[in-house]
């Protein structure tokens, strides 16, 4: 059964992309958080979303989520929103912890109004009885800062609850951005669906619509539905609503989640979910620091291919003289990301200071630089220099 996908602004068409003036300086001097109440199934995905009761520009943040173990099994994908779908970040799993370090270079983090800021897609534990709920909070300890790097004020953090109820659940969106050629599908996962379900698409409010005709919907079966299209349509900054003929209905804001076929040897990496803009680069830079023998500082570079071919990428070391020290290559596959240390890529080569990553491949790939203390246990994202190209 053929099914409409439409693409729609949400209900909001008065604003121009970035036009919102109205929305800042209002009744909050500082931040209004909320976290979403979600519910799904036992063993289904659970989508909690951070958002604003007010928009405010945010250049970087720390942000703490604690949850219940006992109730959430595991954290299955992270996505940070800004307004010019350039914010970046890695998120990292310690226990009931989940620590998200994100940066907006332009401060365009928490700048959309009705549009969450992240969204984290959780896995419920199998078997758990329904109505099993437990909270999902920001801790008091979270970090925001203004572009002045000025640290904002949290006046509200509201909780929210994570409960075992019902039986639709929307695990997975994949690819979870990028651009959709004619010919590919979007493939969404999860339970409960039905063939007379509908699917709706929306965009971040004030944004452009994407081309809307020719779109289809396939349903295969009550785990999966696919979304093709005979023209080419973007899913950044989107959401899709799952809804079913009870009036159920499930929203996933979609995020740009890869597969890591050879994670990283330290164990700081490998636990690390890193967070793209949905941009790629033709090509990048990243400086690099020297790091003391007896220091816990590394380095290290994230690598995501957004196509649907094989991409050969190039990595290369070079000296504060601008002079080539050493090479690398590597193949991502479609969908495929790479998260590695500086050791891994330069095995026994030491780091000289003022030494800088070139990054080349032979097609357009999404870079982030990473960066942190193995001692202290922090990791944060680190933003290449170069255009971009969508």
């Amino acid at each position: 059964m053929k099914l409409v996908l439409v693409f729609l602004t949400a209900g909001l068409g008065l604003l121009s992309a970035g036009d919102y003036s109205g929305y800042y300086g209002g009744r909050y001097k500082g931040l209004w958080l909320e976290v979403s109440s979600e519910a799904a199934p036992p063993g289904g995905v659970a989508q909690v979303r951070i958002t604003l009761t007010e928009p405010k520009p945010i250049i970087r943040t720390k942000l703490y989520l604690e949850f219940d173990e006992q109730v959430v099994d595991q954290i299955m994908s992270v996505g940070a929103y800004s307004e010019n779908v350039e914010a970046t970040g890695i998120a990292v799993r310690k226990g009931n912890v989940l620590i998200v370090e994100a940066a907006s270079p332009t401060g365009n983090l928490g700048k959309m109004p009705w549009y969450p800021i992240f969204s984290i897609s959780v896995k419920l534990r199998a078997g758990l009885p329904a109505g099993t709920t437990t909270l999902f909070s920001v801790g008091a300890n979270s970090e925001f800062y203004q572009p002045d790097g000025t640290p904002w004020t949290i006046e509200s953090n509201k909780a929210g609850t994570v409960a075992v109820d019902g039986s639709l659940s929307i695990d997975d969106v994949f690819p979870g951005g990028g651009t959709i050629q004619p010919g590919e599908f979007v493939k969404i996962t999860g339970s409960g669906f039905t063939p007379q379900s509908q699917v709706v698409a929306y965009s971040a409010p004030g944004l452009t619509n994407y081309a809307t005709d020719a779109l289809r919907v396939q349903y295969v079966s009550s785990n999966e539905l696919r979304v093709s299209a005979e023209n080419a349509f973007s899913l950044d900054l989107r959401y899709l609503e799952v809804i079913n003929p009870d009036q159920s209905e499930k929203r996933f804001y979609t995020s740009l989640s890869g597969i890591d076929t050879s994670p990283s040897l330290f164990d700081n990496l490998s636990a690390a979910k890193p967070l793209f803009a949905p941009r790629a680069f033709d090509s990048a830079t990243l400086a690099l620091a020297a790091a003391g023998s007896d220091s816990g500082a590394f380095q290290g570079v994230a690598l995501q291919n957004p196509s649907q071919d094989a991409i050969a990428v190039r990595l290369e070391l070079a000296g504060p003289d601008g002079l080539g020290l050493a090479a690398s290559n590597a193949t991502l596959l479609p969908r495929e990301q790479l998260l590695k240390d500086m050791e891994e890529i330069f095995p026994g080569l030491t780091v000289p200071a003022g030494a800088t990553l070139r990054i080349q491949p032979s097609a357009p790939v999404r870079i982030m630089g990473i960066a942190g203390d193995r001692n202290a246990g922090t990791i944060q994202p680190v933003i290449p220099s170069s255009p971009a190209s969508n």
